[in-house]
Parts: C-alpha cells; structure tokens; sequence
C-alpha cells in the first residue's frame, strides 16, 4: 500500500474507502468465460501459481514436438509472435522445432534435408544440446553411402560441410584421416607404375588419388609430371556406343570408336 512510507496514489483519501481498498488488495477479480456465473474472487493465499498465457502456449508447443507435430507446433508459435512479438522461451522452441524436424527426416531417410536443417541450427546456436552427436550421425550416413559407391566427391563435399562447422568433431577426424590414408595409397600406386613405366597405369592412380584428397602431399608435382609423359584428352559425345560393339556397322560412329 505505501511506497518508500509514502501512501500509494491509487489509495482513496477517505479511511473507509482505504480500508476496503487495502481489503480487496488481498483478492484476485477472476472472470470465466463460460458458466452462469463468471465472475469471481479469490483470495490471494489460495493461489499457488500464475501462468501467463504466452507460457501457456509454449507449454503447449512443447506438447506438439513430444508428439512430432512439426506444423502445429510452428503454427502456434507463429500465432504467439504475431499476437506478443518477441517472448522469453521463443528462440528455445524455434530452436526444438528444427532440431526436432531434422531427427524426423533422418527417420524418414531425408538425410540431406536432415543435414541443412541441423546445419541452420548450428548457424543459430552451435552449442544446443544434442547437436554435435545428430551432425555426427547424419554426416556419417551421408559420407558412408558415398564412399560405398566409390563417389570421391560426395565423400569430400559432405566431410567438408562436417569440417566447416565443427573441425575437431570425432566423425569429421575419423574420415578426414581415413580419406587421406586413401589419397596417399593411391600417390605411391601411381609412383610405383610410373617408375616400370606403366604411364597409362600410372595415370588412372594419379587422377583417383587426385579425386580422393588433392590435399595429399606431393601429389601436384607428381600429378603434373605423369600427366605431362603421358596425356589424356577427354571430349564430349552427342552418341553413346551401343553394348554390341560388333555391330557398328549399323549403329554408326561412336560403336565404331569403340571397336577401334
């Protein structure tokens, strides 16, 4: 009632009315939206706790992603920014809607829609709980169908995705070393046919290794000196030869380059 010993303004001057306005102090004024009797009042010591409406809704949007209901959870806290603009525990559940639709793609083997989406939550907050082992798991997946179909590329593109975010990350130190290990067989392969000399032998190591790990040491010299003894001139094609390479005769030009 009183500020700092002073009486508050809102206090009537008269003591009856101060007295009862001091008394309904002690009351919360309740209105219900339904019922025949909606209003009510409750005196303070019965309640227990006040929930605001906007916590209310996080609780809810909580619910949703327990349940995997990506949309409406999104939905709802769309609605609660739009009606209250930011709110403390937003940024949190925007936050729990990606990484929980991340781990909802890997169930569904969208492993690179997973990828982005937990790469967007790396961009908003790299340490969320649970972030480094889902990236691990994903970029695994990803880089092990690659290496079974014997993609070079794939295998880089992905480590490097890995290796960008997080360098030091178990995954990312396993296959970075593994990759490299490769590259630097494929480089003495090469040296070892060069050195027969099987050029054309040579050649096929070197551009592998190349497309395994360009970053593997000593391989532009060597690249470039097996290259430069024995060169390789790649074109394209409008026709594919056919499988019968003994009937290019009557499937023209490209099954006759193949025969030849």
């Amino acid at each position: 009632q009183k500020v700092g010993g002073q009486r508050s303004p809102d206090e009537p001057s008269d003591p009856e009315q101060a007295k009862e306005w001091r008394r309904r102090l002690s009351y919360l004024e309740l209105s219900l939206l339904e019922g025949e009797e909606r209003e009510f009042r409750l005196h303070m010591r019965f309640v227990q706790e006040i929930i605001y409406w906007e916590d209310l809704m996080l609780r809810r949007i909580d619910k949703l992603l327990d349940e995997k209901k990506i949309r409406e959870a999104f939905e709802l806290l769309n609605a609660l920014y739009l009606r209250t603009g930011e709110w403390p525990g937003g940024v949190q559940r925007q936050e729990r809607i990606i990484f929980t639709e991340a781990a909802i793609k890997v169930e569904q083997g969208s492993l690179e829609e997973s990828l982005a989406l937990l790469e967007e939550l790396h961009e908003r907050n790299k340490s969320y709980q649970g972030l480094a082992g889902q990236l691990g798991l994903v970029a695994d997946r990803l880089i092990t169908a690659a290496d079974a179909a014997k993609d070079a590329r794939r295998v880089r593109f992905y480590l490097k995705r890995l290796t960008t975010r997080d360098p030091n990350h178990p995954v990312a130190v396993r296959w970075t070393k593994q990759v490299a290990d490769k590259g630097s067989d494929l480089l003495k392969l090469a040296l070892a046919a060069e050195r027969k000399p099987q050029l054309d032998v040579a050649l096929d190591f070197i551009e592998q290794a190349q497309l395994m790990w360009p970053e593997t040491p000593e391989l532009t010299p060597a690249y470039r000196r097996i290259g430069n003894k024995f060169q390789r001139v790649r074109v394209g094609v409008l026709q594919l030869p056919t499988e019968d390479a003994a009937s290019w005769l009557t499937h023209g030009s490209a099954t006759d380059r193949q025969r030849q």
